[in-house]
């Protein structure tokens, strides 16, 4: 609050933003150097506050409408909060369109994917679609349809958790985002012998016991159509690091949800021989990790409500 007081005379003032704050600083520097402010100074004061308050509520005001716009070649340029720079043309209803899926895909809450639907086709193709909201631009990376052409969709990713926050204002509805579901788990890995020729396969249990009190549910698959499961990770150190000499490509797979109660344990078999080959014996620090992505079980919509890894060293011995 700012006072400006000549004789009877007072002007008070709300600071709210920087450039107004500094016209009122410069004015109170006046006044303490002169010992006065003579009206015409306070007037002319008065008209540069009332433009800097002026500026400040056309920028407090969205800069559009929110709603549709279509993408073109020109015309107001903005940056999308998928880190795209566009021009926006005309703004454009699209009578049907439903929010599906809107969600957070990070653990921190920092970035969100949305799936929009509507029955039969939209009215531009999803690379000439912008949704803005409170200011907030997304563009539509991918688009798609079901029910034998009956519903058809586009989607976005983008990073902005206010914008995932508008975009369900918009659609009257709320984000999901991820929240840690208090899960305890102690893991190991266990070589199934002492000791391995260099010959051997070299079998290793992954065990995943639930030591916490709360019963979790993971998914297990989905990355093992290929030459090995690339729901395991390792890393292996002899007198340096083994290189990974496995093939690590796959084209996704089957999957099914592990749920863990209390005391309870999962177990599952791999083969290091799918990452290493041990030409050298000796003693080899090994690294292992199982990638874990956790569900609730009742949501059918197989929201990830967090991704970890059960993690573990242990030493395997080559003669």
């Amino acid at each position: 609050m700012l006072h400006i007081r000549s004789n009877s005379l007072l002007l008070r003032v709300v600071i709210h933003n920087e450039y107004a704050q500094r016209i009122s600083d410069d004015f109170i520097a006046s006044s303490f150097s002169t010992g006065e402010i003579g009206v015409s100074e306070m007037f002319r004061i008065g008209v540069l506050l009332l433009l800097a308050f002026n500026s400040i509520a056309a920028n407090a005001r969205p800069a559009r409408d929110d709603g549709f716009y279509v993408i073109t070649d020109s015309g107001p340029g903005v940056r999308t909060v998928n880190g795209k720079d566009i021009h926006l043309g005309e703004k454009f209803s699209e009578p049907g369109i439903r929010l599906s899926r809107l969600y957070s895909i990070s653990n921190a809450n920092e970035r969100f994917f949305m799936f929009l639907e509507k029955e039969g086709v939209f009215s531009h193709a999803n690379e000439r679609i912008a949704l803005c909201v409170a200011d907030y631009c997304t563009t539509f990376d991918g688009s798609g349809s079901s029910g034998y052409g009956k519903t058809y969709s586009i989607d976005a990713w983008f990073t902005s958790r206010p914008a995932a926050e508008a975009y369900a204002r918009f659609f009257s509805t709320k984000v999901k985002l991820r929240a840690h579901p208090g899960h305890m788990l102690l893991t190991r890995f266990v070589p199934a012998k002492d000791s391995f020729s260099v010959d051997d396969a070299l079998p290793v249990t992954l065990e995943i016991q639930n030591v916490g009190m709360t019963t979790v549910t993971f998914q297990v698959g989905g990355q093992q159509r290929g030459a090995r499961d690339n729901q395991f990770g390792f890393t292996a150190y002899g007198a340096t690091a083994v290189p990974d000499t496995g093939d690590p490509g796959n084209l996704g797979g089957l999957s099914s949800n592990q749920t863990l109660k209390p005391g309870e344990t999962f177990k599952v078999d791999v083969d290091l021989r799918k990452w290493f080959t041990f030409n050298t014996s000796g003693t080899y620090r090994i690294t292992g990790s199982y990638q874990l992505t956790f569900y609730d079980p009742k949501d059918q919509t197989r929201f990830a409500i967090w991704q970890d890894y059960a993690s573990a060293q242990f030493e395997l011995v080559v003669k």
